[in-house]
């Protein structure tokens, strides 16, 4: 097994750990130290593994939260007849 590979392997094993069964087996130090290596392997060979956690950010969401449904009622996020003081100021600034 090459040594990105091995890397790759163990980081997401430990990601697993840590985001999903909130349970990390490992420091943080550890972690940053073995994906600072595969980050520079990975910049050496010019190439990135499909599963490499320099791809990614966090894991799978942990299990225990309640989904909450937002209702947002329809808002017009632009009023196209208002005008503002700094469209006021623009229009004023081209008429002198």
């Amino acid at each position: 097994m090459n040594r990105v590979r091995e890397l790759i392997d163990t980081l997401n094993k430990w990601a697993y750990e840590y985001y999903v069964l909130d349970n990390p087996t490992v420091s943080d130090r550890e972690y940053d130290k073995l994906y600072d290596e595969l980050k520079r392997l990975e910049e050496e060979t010019g190439e990135r593994e499909f599963d490499s956690p320099t791809r990614r950010v966090g894991g799978e969401p942990v299990k225990g939260f309640e989904d909450t449904r937002i209702y947002r009622g329809y808002t017009a996020s632009i009023n196209r007849f208002r005008t503002t003081n700094s469209t006021r100021f623009s229009l004023a600034s081209k008429r002198q």
